[in-house]
């Protein structure tokens, strides 16, 4: 009598139901651990994308505008411009002055302006073959201007201003 009330002996019924229970948890857990990788996957796949969206629908609009800059100061003397690279406020500071428009290209306006390196850096102009302009004789240039003025697009070029 291993039964206290009743005197029959239920232990394999109740091992069978007890391995069947266990079977149907488990199954139950392996799906939930799977459900919840897939969600985890899903919101991280989701952040990446929409982050990397804006990220590039920021730089989408820096390049539609010409310059990453927030702010656009013009009119300044040296002096000014001075304070304005000592002020902590801001993180860059670069220099553009237009010079003069070119008259001998064929189709294209080309403005001849001088730019410091940051300046170059925030209009994103850094140039994909060459380097910026180092000495007084040296220009950085558009190779649709250089094909305008049938010049050979090559580092070293003589252009005519």
């Amino acid at each position: 009598m291993n039964d206290i009330l009743f005197g029959n002996n239920n232990k394999a019924v109740i091992k069978k139901l007890a391995n069947r229970s266990f079977r149907s948890n488990k199954m139950r857990n392996v799906i939930a651990v799977i459900a919840i990788a897939l969600t985890t996957f899903l919101f991280t796949a989701v952040l990446t994308i929409g982050m990397g969206a804006n990220g590039t629908l920021e730089y989408s609009m820096a390049k539609l505008m010409g310059s990453s800059a927030d702010a656009l100061v013009q009119g300044l003397s040296e002096e000014q411009f001075q304070q304005l690279k000592r002020n902590a406020m801001f993180e860059k500071v670069g220099c553009w002055i237009p010079v003069e428009i070119m008259t001998n290209t064929n189709r294209r306006v080309a403005e001849v302006d001088y730019a410091d390196q940051t300046q170059l850096e925030i209009r994103m102009l850094t140039p994909r073959t060459g380097s910026a302009p180092q000495k007084a004789n040296e220009v950085l240039v558009s190779a649709n201007i250089l094909k305008d003025l049938n010049i050979e697009d090559k580092i070293g070029a003589e252009i005519t201003v």
